[in-house]
Order: C-alpha cells, then sequence, then structure tokens
C-alpha cells in the first residue's frame, strides 16, 4: 500500500496521493471487515485437514463462497456506482476520487479470493514458498505501477487494480495447486462459482 502512495505522491504530488489514500481506504474497508475474523478461524481449521485432502478442498471451497456472498456485491457497487457511492457517501469534495474507486471496487471483489488462496499456503506449511512468490509479484507489481505512472492517475490505478484482482490471484492459484491439497479441479470449480456469481 504505501509503495503505491508513495509513487503517486512523487509523480502526482499530494493531492493525487490523498485521493487514492481515501478512495483506496474506502475500497478495502469492507474485505478487511471480513476477512479478518474470518482467517482467526480458517487457518486454523485447514492446517487441521492437511492430511484430509478433501475435508481440506471442500472447506477451502467453502470459505470462499461464503465470504463472497457479502464482499461481491459491495465490490460490484464500488465498480458500477461509483459515483454514486462518492456522492453520497465521501461528499462533494472527493469528486475526483470516482475514477479510483471505480477500479479499487474490483479489490472488494477479488479480495477474500486472494486471502483464501494465502490461507491455504499457510496452513499447508508453504509460508517460505508464500514469501518467494509475494516477492517476485510484489517487484512485478512495483516495475508494473513505475511504467503506468508515465500516462496518468487513472492509469496507474487501473495497472495497480488489474494487477492485485486478476492477475495476482490466477497466479497464486498456480502455485496454491502445486503445493497445497486444493486440486487443479477445485480450483476451476471456484473459479467457475466466483465468476457466476
Amino acid at each position: 500500500r504505501m509503495v503505491q502512495i508513495g509513487i503517486i505522491g512523487r509523480v502526482f504530488g499530494e493531492t493525487g496521493a490523498g485521493l487514492y489514500y481515501r478512495a483506496e481506504t474506502f475500497a478495502v474497508m469492507p474485505q478487511r471487515r471480513v476477512i479478518s475474523p474470518l482467517s482467526s478461524a480458517f487457518i486454523p481449521s485447514l492446517s487441521r485437514l492437511q492430511t484430509d485432502h478433501l475435508a481440506f478442498e471442500t472447506l477451502f471451497r467453502r470459505q470462499i463462497s461464503r465470504g463472497n456472498v457479502i464482499l461481491v456485491p459491495i465490490g460490484a457497487l464500488f465498480c458500477v456506482c461509483p459515483d454514486f457511492v462518492v456522492r453520497v457517501l465521501l461528499g462533494p469534495d472527493w469528486l475526483e476520487s470516482i475514477p479510483i474507486l471505480g477500479w479499487l471496487g474490483s479489490l472488494a471483489l477479488s479480495g477474500l479470493t486472494a486471502s483464501c488462496l494465502t490461507w491455504a499456503m499457510i496452513s499447508a506449511g508453504h509460508s517460505r514458498e508464500l514469501f518467494f512468490y509475494r516477492l517476485c509479484s510484489t517487484t512485478v507489481v512495483i516495475l508494473a505501477l513505475l511504467v503506468a505512472s508515465r500516462y496518468g492517475l487513472n492509469e496507474l490505478v487501473a495497472t495497480y487494480a488489474i494487477s492485485i484482482s486478476l492477475l495476482s490471484p490466477i497466479f497464486l492459484s498456480v502455485v496454491v495447486v502445486r503445493f497445497t491439497p486444493v486440486s487443479g479441479r477445485m480450483m476451476w470449480a471456484v473459479v467457475l462459482e466466483n465468476a457466476v456469481f
């Protein structure tokens, strides 16, 4: 979070950084309220199921579908109606953050799924592999942001949103299938279920 704010502040000044910070804080608030309590319940539960692959997969799928019942509608509202959300909840002083919130709404759409992928890695005892994945993915995202910053604030935010909400979960799901009891078939089922949702 601090990296993108630093890049935005450096390139677009305090106003751009302020607009981004406000919109991003608002966009991720719902998922923080949902994800934090769920992590304390699901990580220990998944850890106990490492040897029972079917139960591990079932719980993995359940935790994504249950949490997304709350988060996906909120994320969709942010993406589709950011002007309404900003005007009603943030006020007229923040109208310039409308396109930013529209892009960052995708974080609420995919935030729980990405967190569940992370929990699967941790509970299966592959924190080290997760660390190296995060190191590589963060480096790629920072490079993408530096390139996108040449084109404008909205382009930078779009690049960040696409990287975090679409590309990162796709690549992390490959890592999860490789190192955890979650099978490729189950991962496809989760993806299709959330796409239909």
